[in-house]
């Protein structure tokens, strides 16, 4: 963000989600980006053009986050099919891919680790086993690896809305 407000450029950012928007919804949010896009909703490029020119008007930055499965293709090919109409607009882009993954854990991360790693030991001594451990709210529970690897956990589009009204609060 910093980069992109103080040259003014149009970033596409491209983080990992070859089936799911996941991640890259809530990186949008997170970092304010002025759109995202998503495997989860079809991509139209006539209307992040308009998006883009609306809400940027040349004089300050934008960052759209890309996930890596997105119908559009990834950021540099986005980049390139927005690139001829908005041709007073600095235009960068960024694939994240898995440098991403990096950072320091934050105490909660710490303390959840901490957590199910007990309970994975625990299990193991139990003879419970081909289990991934799972967490909702401060429950630790266990699903089979079968079935966390068949099963999509369905995106909250809900969000896409947040980050609608995000962008008009501007």
């Amino acid at each position: 963000r910093d980069t992109a407000s103080s040259h003014n450029r149009l970033f596409f950012v491209e983080v990992m989600g070859r089936n799911s928007g996941f991640i890259a919804l809530n990186a949008a949010i997170a970092s304010g980006a002025e759109a995202v896009l998503i495997p989860e909703e079809v991509t139209d490029m006539n209307d992040l053009v308009i998006q883009i020119k609306e809400q940027n008007k040349g004089s300050r930055s934008s960052i759209i986050i890309v996930a890596e499965g997105d119908d559009a293709g990834g950021a540099q090919d986005i980049m390139n099919k927005v690139a001829p109409f908005l041709p007073n607009y600095d235009l960068r882009y960024s694939v994240l891919g898995h440098m991403q993954r990096g950072g320091a854990p934050s105490a909660f991360d710490r303390i959840l680790a901490t957590r199910m790693g007990d309970f994975a030991v625990e299990c193991i001594l139990n003879g419970v086993t081909k289990q991934m451990i799972t967490s909702n709210g401060e429950l630790l529970g266990l699903l089979p690896f079968s079935t966390s690897m068949t099963q999509n956990a369905d995106l909250d589009l809900s969000k896409l809305s947040l980050l609608q009204r995000l962008l008009t609060q501007r």
